[in-house]
């Protein structure tokens, strides 16, 4: 199954749980990195996040889903975690 078919479905399991959100102790993003700092909990949740999406990947059997872990805006120190389409190839270059 692909994931534009997984998620074609209002009520799979991806949809209904939500995209997990982690509070983080800390949070520093730089132009070409970030640190992120957790306490033992928020470590042990992170880990539980990103098997719990994993997990949903395998049991569906969704073949070109990855699971995603983002954090959006400049002073927001929460992490999501969620699903999204694997990418097909190399990075993108900037050069022309």
């Amino acid at each position: 199954m692909t994931l534009s078919e997984f998620t074609a479905d209002p009520n799979n399991p991806h949809a209904v749980e939500g995209q997990l959100p982690l509070e983080t102790n800390a949070l520093y993003k730089a132009e070409d990195n970030f640190n992120c700092y957790l306490t033992v909990t928020q470590a042990m949740n992170l880990a539980e996040n990103v098997l719990r999406k994993a997990r949903m990947i395998q049991e569906y059997g969704v073949d070109d889903a990855v699971v995603a872990l983002w954090n959006t805006g400049r002073d927001n120190e929460t992490l999501k975690f969620g699903l999204q389409k694997a990418r097909q190839g190399g990075r993108r270059s900037d050069a022309a």
